[in-house]
């Protein structure tokens, strides 16, 4: 053989042993692959997420949203479709309460001198002609005109007969309700006590002339004016006959813890029934009668006295 023909020999030996070689290491790779991708099979198999189960989650989620889509056609082709209201995600803290309206009003001092309306009370009748208090006509006359500037007025006296309790007489509504607020009184530890009910004029003028008669006695003296001072002392505390709310049995007169009515308003029971506008006077019916800061009632204030004018005229 040729030099020719022996190189060409040995060329196609060595082409053949290195396809050999090719192949054989491509076989040993595509065996290694094999080998890890059952490994990650098994490994995902520990976690139950098998190929089936995949599928049916994804089947899943394929028909919520095409529900879905439904929905929102159906809700297009039909505008008057109403939503359901989501419910409610509110808080505790987030939750705001109402107050409760006031029972009671709240009236100014002027307001409640105002109250005492005896035309709408039952069982009364109007004096018809103011009662004598000297005697004398002028000088009668003239201490009239000096209560009447200063807001007295004349008063209406009971019809029939009233109730009492201690000896002391009240309209029958009156004597139920100082009852029931001296019992609710007494129930919170508060002492309350009546000192005074019904007084009819000529009690009352007694009273007025016990005073007069200590400035004076000469009775025609009184209309030149120069007894004014004095008898308008007297008037700070003291009705004339006739001009006294006691007179209509709806009036009563309180003390606390002694019998003393000017130290009323320095006791417990005077905090009690003075509280909140007076709310616990008012529960019963009652209002101040001379309340502090009243213009022209008559006397000065006076704390120990109220009158009954019913819970209805005190509502809200």
């Amino acid at each position: 053989m040729g030099w020719r023909v022996k190189l060409e020999i040995r060329w196609a030996i060595t082409v053949f042993f290195a396809a050999a070689i090719v192949f054989a290491v491509t076989s040993l790779v595509l065996l290694d692959s094999g080998s890890d991708s059952n490994t990650i099979a098994a490994d995902s198999s520990d976690f139950n997420n098998s190929p089936t189960e995949i599928a049916a989650a994804t089947t899943t989620s394929i028909q919520v949203s095409t529900e879905q889509d439904s929905i929102s056609t159906q809700l297009l082709a039909s505008p008057s479709t109403v939503l359901p209201e989501p419910e409610s995600t509110t808080t505790l803290a987030e939750t705001t309460t109402t107050t409760a309206p006031d029972k009671f009003a709240t009236f100014t001092p002027n307001e409640f001198r105002d109250l005492f309306d005896p035309s709408t009370l039952p069982n009364l009748q109007p004096i018809d002609s103011p009662q004598a208090i000297t005697g004398n006509s002028e000088a009668d006359t003239h201490i009239r005109s000096l209560a009447e500037a200063r807001g007295y007025s004349l008063r209406p006296i009971p019809v029939d007969s009233l109730g009492s309790v201690n000896n002391l007489k009240l309209q029958p509504r009156a004597l139920i309700a100082w009852q029931d607020m001296s019992a609710a009184a007494e129930a919170q530890g508060v002492d309350l006590r009546l000192i005074s009910g019904l007084r009819l004029p000529e009690a009352q003028k007694n009273l007025f002339l016990t005073q007069l008669n200590r400035v004076t006695t000469n009775y025609s003296q009184i209309p030149s004016g120069q007894y004014d001072s004095q008898i308008q002392e007297i008037l700070n505390t003291s009705a004339i006959p006739g001009y006294s709310k006691h007179h209509t049995g709806y009036a009563i007169d309180i003390a606390s813890d002694s019998n003393d009515l000017k130290d009323f308003i320095n006791t417990n029971g005077y905090d009690w029934i003075s509280a909140n506008n007076f709310e616990n006077a008012k529960e019963y019916g009652f209002i101040p009668s001379y309340p502090e800061g009243a213009d022209s009632q008559g006397p000065l204030p006076e704390a120990w006295e109220y009158v009954w004018v019913g819970q209805d005229a005190l509502l809200n």
